[in-house]
């Protein structure tokens, strides 16, 4: 099986936003006036579609020459979920089309022979090297993931700014206006056209620009399901000060968990320690930990932590700061001459683990809740 690492954005804007000048040390305020993320998928695909590899990079590249340079190989759009998997391709040629091969036995030194530059036509046929951008939009809930796998990369800067460009640059959109400057680049010793895109308002008594913008998501503790969680929870962690005159033993749960009990603590703290205890906890029992480590965290403290590790791992995840990262799986892998996956099979992996992938958007409509019944399993 390959695993390929999934990461999750929230689309913080997409569309066609009127920008209102504010006063002095205050914010802009960015008013989305009409699109969605839906809506510009549907869009570039429409651009994409029947279009040469080499023609997919949505701006001029002579006048832009350090901009990485992103194509869109492939595409697939799922007519039942709304959903779209792209794979992009971030190219890896310098200025000249060619990569450069280091000698891997070469001496630390400058030599004219320690590297050979690689050209980038194979049996007559030009070349574009770069390596694969897999990415998965899920407009009913604003996401964009990344995924991740040892043949491939990921850069969602690049992705975001390549939608725009092609709303910007290629996509004939009503009420467009563009303005361009030309500029001397003395680095390249060549003129350089500025273009500056906006767009009026239906109405024509405003003028907008068109964003599109996406934030890491950090999937919590509060994120994931808590029944799938405890059946993975192999120790309990728990940092804590202690007496010093009074020996540590392992059984020692401490407060947090003597109030769950519904013990008192009277040991006089004034040493730090850690204790690992061998659990086997099901979902009601976390949620009752976790309830109480909610009310009792000491967020001023640099050692007071209550984590848990999983699968017996020897790494310690902390309930204060624990990520969860999603994985898909995929069969086959690629075969030897293959390079990357085509969206369609990348997607219908994606469709069969959907379910899984996305526990957390309804796992997160649960967490007030969540909490409420784990502070209650203490009254």
């Amino acid at each position: 099986m390959d695993n390929g690492l999934v990461t999750f954005f929230d689309v913080t804007n997409c569309g066609f936003y009127r920008i209102r000048q504010a006063a002095a040390n205050i914010q802009k305020q960015e008013e989305l006036i009409k699109g969605s993320l839906a809506n510009t998928l549907t869009l570039v695909t429409q651009w994409l579609n029947g279009r040469e590899f080499s023609q997919t990079i949505p701006w001029d590249v002579d006048s832009n020459p350090f901009k990485s340079k992103v194509y869109c190989k492939d595409y697939y759009s799922d007519p039942i979920t709304g959903q779209f998997l792209f794979v992009f391709c971030k190219a890896l040629t310098n200025d000249s089309g060619a990569l450069n091969g280091f000698i891997e036995d070469a001496k630390v030194g400058t030599s004219d022979t320690d590297v050979v530059r690689v050209n980038n036509k194979s049996k007559g046929r030009k070349l574009i090297y770069g390596q694969p951008m897999y990415y998965w939009f899920i407009p009913e809930l604003n996401l964009i993931a990344s995924i991740n796998f040892k043949h491939s990369i990921a850069s969602t800067e690049n992705v975001t700014d390549y939608f725009k460009k092609c709303i910007d640059n290629y996509i004939q959109t009503q009420n467009r206006k563009v303005a361009t400057r030309t500029i001397y680049n003395s680095k390249t010793n060549r003129d350089i056209n500025i273009k500056s895109v906006s767009y009026m308002s239906d109405c024509n008594k405003f003028s907008m620009t068109y964003k599109f913008d996406a934030q890491l998501k950090e999937l919590s503790v509060d994120d994931v399901s808590l029944e799938k969680l405890a059946r993975n929870i192999t120790h309990l962690v728990v940092r804590d000060k202690i007496s010093s005159s009074k020996a540590v033993q392992d059984s020692l749960l401490f407060e947090l968990f003597d109030k769950i009990r519904g013990k008192q603590s009277k040991l006089k703290r004034d040493k730090h320690v850690e204790i690992i205890s061998e659990v086997n906890l099901d979902e009601s029992e976390l949620r009752a930990i976790l309830g109480v480590y909610k009310e009792e965290q000491d967020d001023s403290s640099d050692w007071n932590n209550v984590g848990f590790r999983i699968n017996n791992e020897d790494s310690t995840k902390w309930f204060n700061s624990y990520v969860d990262r999603k994985h898909l799986q995929i069969e086959p892998r690629l075969k030897k001459d293959d390079s990357y996956y085509p969206a369609k099979v990348l997607f219908e992996a994606i469709k069969i683990q959907q379910e899984g992938l996305l526990d957390f958007t309804k796992q997160s409509q649960l967490v007030a809740e969540e909490i409420k019944k784990a502070v209650g399993y203490e009254s």
